[in-house]
């Protein structure tokens, strides 16, 4: 095959080739003179995938300590609401329990009372068969050579300091 100027067609091929040939290295040329290699971007690129890589799983990392951290967060924050609940009613049934103490302390009080004034000191201390004396006024022990040398008299105002406590409070 010819072209109309009696040349091969072959021919003007390879000029065209040539001609782009000569582009395309004159094209490169201009790159390497500017500093741009392909091999070198080559190499840059695949580091900078694998950095990409070892960043993306340093993140996921840290999203996992982070959900981590807000679950024990909330776990913490429930307890100590329970914890507070928990003190709360125990604080309360303390309160109770005081004011419960302070009733029947009270009420023991009164029965003591009225038991010593209601004897108004007729009770004295009573000879047991050891020989140790119980008193029916304060419960206390004693021998008898202690019974006989001081008497029922120094009981009995004990007994009677003791009610003047209880009238007092």
């Amino acid at each position: 095959m010819t072209a109309s100027s009696g040349r091969p067609l072959w021919v003007y091929a390879l000029v065209v080739l040539v001609a782009g040939t000569s582009l395309y290295l004159a094209y490169e040329l201009g790159r390497y003179e500017s500093g741009y290699s392909m091999l070198d971007h080559r190499r840059e690129r695949a580091q900078l995938t694998e950095r990409l890589a070892a960043e993306k799983a340093v993140s996921d990392e840290l999203r996992r300590q982070l959900a981590i951290g807000e679950t024990s967060s909330e776990i913490d924050r429930a307890t100590y609401a329970q914890v507070e609940t928990t003190l709360a009613d125990l604080q309360a049934q303390i309160q109770t329990q005081e004011e419960e103490l302070v009733f029947t302390a009270a009420s023991c009080r009164r029965k003591t009372a009225s038991r010593v004034f209601a004897s108004k000191g007729s009770r004295r201390c009573r000879a047991t068969a050891k020989g140790v004396t119980s008193c029916g006024y304060c419960s206390c022990k004693r021998s008898s050579t202690e019974l006989a040398s001081r008497g029922p008299s120094s009981c009995n105002l004990k007994v009677f300091r003791t009610v003047k406590w209880l009238r007092s409070t």
